[in-house]
């Protein structure tokens, strides 16, 4: 049996067409209103809303905690190994004309006792240790330092057997085999004046050589050699020297050559200001000159190495409790304390201050208790 089928008239398709089109417009309509009012709620605020948010915030509490350490109080500065003696060696050979055949060092060398430092028409002069300058040729019978300083050199590099404290046989043999040694021709007799230089200690370091080949010998400086024991030399600026006296302990360090060491600090200088060189520009750091003798682990090889240099000024001797220098204060008594806080309960111990270092100061509570890791206020 058929199912009969409705039929509309395209009068009441047009109606119904029409109210779908209407019941979507409204429900657009709708959703507009709705987010437009969601995104008006974000930025529309009452006065109360305002004034809350323009309020400032409630006051914080800044603490730091409370740590036990070893402060050490320091200034370090770049300093010098410089050397606490500079010889110059000139010309003494009995020679005309007296010529420079040859310089066979370069500054910054090092110089050992029986080594060749210069040669004068075709004559050696010899480096070697002794407190007392050469004065006068030497030969058979003489005596005295300059003999005794000689063959203590002659002993010490293997020539002589021992120093008899007179120039004799064994004296000029020991000189024959020195001569030869560095390629000479040996004297038939005696020592020549001039063709050693005697210096204070050994090895030196060359400093500066002021003659060439050729050159006329006379008797102007032909080199310069450091000797002596080294120093440091430095100059702490104004406003770094307090508390830097003789005898403070120094650390030593050449960063370059991966090497330390020690000293102490053996003389401070008034203050002195900016030098200039020849021309007029900067050649010296102003500031309080300080002059260090060094101790474990620096030698002659040192010399003229750039290094910093660390002056311990104080040092608590083990660890002790420690805040920051903000954290101190003072009430109208004058009495020291620091506020700790506990949770929500703030309480002030009284405490005396020690060594300053590096922003923190040492603490002793003089009532009351603090511990390490306990929270400071930090002011």
């Amino acid at each position: 049996m058929d199912t009969p089928t409705t039929q509309r008239s395209p009068e009441q398709a047009s109606a119904i067409i029409r109210r779908q089109r209407v019941l979507i417009i409204i429900v657009s309509i709708a959703l507009v209103v709705a987010v437009a009012g969601a995104i008006a709620a974000r930025f529309v605020k009452s006065p109360a809303q305002q004034a809350a948010e323009q309020s400032p915030p409630p006051p914080s509490v800044i603490t730091a905690p409370v740590v036990e350490q070893v402060l050490t109080k320091s200034v370090t500065v770049r300093g010098t190994v410089d050397v606490t003696t500079t010889v110059d060696v000139a010309s003494r050979v009995a020679v005309s004309p007296a010529i420079v055949t040859r310089l066979p060092v370069a500054a910054g060398d090092v110089v050992g006792a029986g080594q060749v430092v210069a040669e004068i028409s075709g004559r050696p002069v010899f480096a070697m240790a002794g407190t007392v300058p050469a004065y006068r040729p030497l030969g058979s019978g003489d005596t005295g330092t300059d003999v005794d300083q000689l063959q203590q050199n002659l002993v010490d590099l293997g020539f002589l057997g021992s120093a008899s404290g007179t120039f004799d046989y064994a004296t000029q043999t020991a000189v024959g085999h020195l001569f030869k040694n560095a390629g000479y021709k040996a004297p038939d007799s005696g020592l020549e004046f001039g063709v050693i230089v005697f210096v204070p200690s050994l090895p030196a370091t060359v400093g500066s050589v002021t003659a060439r080949a050729g050159d006329d010998a006379g008797t102007s400086p032909l080199l310069s050699l450091r000797c002596g024991a080294p120093v440091v030399r430095a100059v702490v600026p104004a406003g770094q020297e307090s508390g830097i006296v003789a005898g403070l302990p120094v650390a030593v360090s050449d960063e370059v050559n991966r090497r330390s060491g020690t000293g102490v600090v053996e003389s401070v200088g008034a203050f002195t200001g900016q030098q200039t060189d020849a021309n007029g520009l900067p050649a010296g750091q102003a500031g309080f000159p300080v002059t260090i003798t060094v101790g474990d682990g620096i030698d002659g090889s040192w010399v003229g190495a750039s290094v910093a240099v660390t002056i311990t000024i104080s040092s608590t001797p083990s660890a002790v409790l420690t805040v920051p220098i903000a954290a101190i204060q003072t009430d109208a008594n004058g009495a020291t304390y620091v506020d700790v806080v506990d949770g929500d309960v703030t309480r002030a111990v009284l405490v005396t201050t020690g060594v300053t270092a590096d922003g923190y100061v040492e603490v002793t509570p003089a009532s009351g208790s603090l511990r390490p890791g306990d929270k400071v206020v930090v002011q």
